[in-house]
């Protein structure tokens, strides 16, 4: 899978700017995905060109931020960055700074009151999921179901997760660790519900700090209680939507500072 290099760079820079207003994430990716379908669109590229320069616009982003050898440390025009983590949170600061001076209040509320094409949250989720495998068959489909050694295969990929949150070390996530045992030992509490059913009034009645769930949830999935928690109550709450790497049991995990 080779990929187009200009979508692979077009996606990095989309997708640097969803970590840099995490708050607009969804609309960040979708219209990264829109982008790649524009292309597909006009001609200019096929489905597996678009897929494979996103697979590779993720794998540069986390060699970004694994600061490898060969992505920082280069001067480009004059700039060189030596740690691409702390650079990327002084960025972020500086943005949401002048989004929030401009804006008048904070981004969430300001985010609030889009009026753009995505706006909607439903049609956003609807076009990402379609454009994640354009409807293309499944080659290796006993690869696709079983699950890979992360730490193994793309040491990484970890920093993808500690980027959002610093409490966790690379390891935890390149492990998959089940964040419940983390963060009981950074000291929040925790609440497990065994749905999202079960789990949405759970965080409404606990105003949690962070919720995990699994995308492969009994009844509502995880994408689908996403967007009820984001769109509906809890616009700026952090949520990890993942697999059973990350959460055992299909659980819908809620947690606190104790």
């Amino acid at each position: 899978m080779r990929g187009s290099p200009l979508v692979r760079a077009i996606l990095v820079v989309i997708a640097l700017l969803a970590l840099l207003v995490p708050e607009r994430y969804q609309q960040m990716v979708t219209r990264a995905a829109e982008f790649g379908n524009d292309r597909i669109v006009l001609g200019s590229h096929y489905a597996m060109d678009v897929l494979g320069g996103r697979t590779l616009a993720e794998y540069d982003l986390a060699q970004l931020l694994a600061n490898k050898t060969g992505y920082v440390g280069v001067e480009r025009d004059n700039i060189k960055i030596d740690d691409f983590p702390k650079a990327l949170a002084a960025a972020r600061d500086e943005l949401t700074a002048a989004l929030q001076r401009e804006c008048g209040s904070n981004i969430a509320d300001c985010g609030a009151q889009d009026q753009s094409r995505f706006a909607d949250p439903a049609k956003n989720k609807a076009f990402y999921e379609a454009t994640q495998t354009y409807g293309l068959p499944v080659v290796f489909a006993n690869n696709a179901e079983g699950a890979e050694d992360v730490a193994k295969l793309a040491p990484e990929a970890g920093y993808l997760l500690t980027a959002a949150f610093p409490s966790l070390t690379l390891a935890q996530a390149d492990a998959g660790q089940l964040a419940r045992d983390v963060l009981q030992v950074k000291g929040y509490r925790v609440l497990i519900a065994e749905s999202a059913e079960a789990g949405l009034p759970l965080a409404l009645e606990k105003n949690p700090d962070l919720v995990l769930m699994d995308i492969h949830l009994p009844g509502m999935n995880g994408i689908q209680a996403l967007a009820k928690l984001r769109f509906q109550q809890f616009p700026t709450l952090p949520i990890i939507v993942g697999g059973s790497l990350i959460v055992a049991g299909g659980a819908v995990v809620t947690f606190w500072k104790a």
